[in-house]
């Protein structure tokens, strides 16, 4: 069965990389000098592997063997990049490697629980397990089919997520087919998520075709400029064989129109490479839309969704409130609740006209129940922060909130919150969430 291969050899030098691979993305919390003890072992276990230490293996085996050895180096190097950890070794993995890993282990909570616990918690509508679901089927089941075709990452990584992601993916499928026939609203849910996926590939494609003919139609018009400029320099050149007196002046002539044709030929180039630009930029943007492979993804939002999210976000913390909420064991009622419209300088006509979030805030009063004694008070800041002048201009925004932008609003609270003398809870909401860091 195993030709001449030693499988005790094997099963001893693998046993390293089984422990990091059993640990899985909880290997970041170990020591980053016993990381990059258990690092060495593998790599030098690899080697003796690679080197015929314990011999031949039939390809299926080999295969297997050299995935594990891969799959627990990189989730190393994952660790590595998680804590902000400098180890040059790890570069030897690929962003596109690295980001393909992070993504298919978000997903191994599905392989400590069963069918039916994954059942039960979709009964409960566990946010976790419903925002992990929500990713699987508006881009993750796509996006990894696409990665595991990528011939820029290994093969034997490919082969270890392949299986992993299988396992998951069995078990999702095999737990929503069970839920779904209990309840109804899990169904409409997921045909939203599908519903959701398709209308922003086409959105996208739609935006992609319309900038190429848009390129494409200027494009052609310098090609007929240069065409015309072609028959001019021909109709002189013409005209200096025929007339000598004037040849010189002629040549002159059309030397100038040479060079103006070397000028135009170089704006055609330039436009022809930012085309290419373009074009690139537009398939960034797409793949930003399905993850960036690098941790810190990019979520693309339409104005109208921004808008729709802003709603929501208001009126879901209006009801959490609302009308008697308890605080650490008091009663408290509300004293007033005032809404706000924060849209930017420039923005507020075109905010009415369009469909544009407005920065909307909603600010809760508290005050606490009692006869006697001083009253406890509370101001609930709930706040929306978009870019209001991207979704104006551009249609759509892309880019996580920034940590200055946080850290201005913060800054403006602290001064309110010192003028008032009262305790201030902020909350914050972006519909292109915050930089990790």
């Amino acid at each position: 069965m195993f030709e001449e291969g030693d499988i005790e050899c094997i099963k001893k030098l693998l046993l390293p990389a089984k422990r990091v691979l059993k640990a899985g993305p909880q290997i970041r919390y170990e020591t980053f000098e016993r990381r990059i003890e258990l690092w060495n072992q593998i790599r030098t276990n690899f080697d003796r592997y690679q080197d015929g230490e314990c011999g031949t293996f039939l390809r299926d085996l080999d295969s297997h063997f050299r995935s594990q050895f891969d799959a627990a180096l990189v989730a190393l190097a994952v660790s590595v990049k998680a804590n902000g950890e400098s180890f040059d070794a790890v570069r030897i993995f690929s962003d596109e490697e690295l980001g393909l890993y992070e993504r298919v282990e978000r997903y191994n909570v599905f392989e400590l629980l069963t069918v039916n616990d994954i059942k039960k918690r979709l009964i409960r509508q566990d946010e976790n397990l419903l925002s992990l679901l929500h990713d699987y089927y508006i881009e993750m089941d796509s996006w990894v089919d696409a990665s595991l075709e990528n011939t820029e990452i290994r093969l034997t990584l490919r082969g270890y997520l392949k299986k992993r992601w299988g396992g998951y993916k069995g078990k999702a499928n095999a737990a929503v087919a069970e839920a779904v026939t209990e309840l109804d609203w899990l169904g409409g849910l997921i045909a939203t998520w599908k519903d959701e996926a398709q209308s922003r590939e086409k959105s996208v494609r739609s935006e992609v075709e319309a900038e190429k003919e848009a390129q494409s139609r200027r494009l052609k018009e310098k090609e007929a400029i240069l065409r015309d400029q072609e028959r001019e320099v021909i109709r002189r050149e013409e005209e200096a064989q025929g007339t000598m007196a004037s040849a010189r002046k002629i040549e002159e002539d059309a030397r100038a129109a040479r060079d103006n044709l070397v000028v135009q030929e170089q704006a055609i180039r330039v436009a022809e490479e930012a085309l290419t630009s373009r074009e690139q930029r537009i398939e960034a943007a797409m793949r930003a839309l399905k993850g960036n492979g690098q941790g810190e993804r990019s979520r693309y939002v339409s104005a109208g969704e921004a808008k729709q999210y802003e709603l929501t976000f208001i009126g879901r913390m209006e009801r959490k409130i609302g009308d008697s909420p308890v605080i650490g064991g008091r009663a408290f009622y509300v004293e007033g609740i005032e809404e706000n419209r924060g849209t930017s300088a420039g923005y507020a006509g075109e905010a009415r006209k369009k469909v544009l979030p407005e920065n909307r805030s909603l600010t809760i009063r508290l005050v606490e129940k009692r006869l006697l004694g001083r009253k406890k008070q509370y101001v609930f800041d709930a706040c929306y922060a978009s870019r209001i002048e991207r979704y104006a201009d551009l249609g759509y925004d892309c880019d996580p909130l920034a940590q200055d932008d946080v850290t201005a609003m913060l800054a403006d609270m602290r001064d309110q919150t010192r003028s008032s003398g009262i305790v201030t809870v902020l909350c914050l909401a972006s519909p292109t969430g915050f930089e990790r860091r």
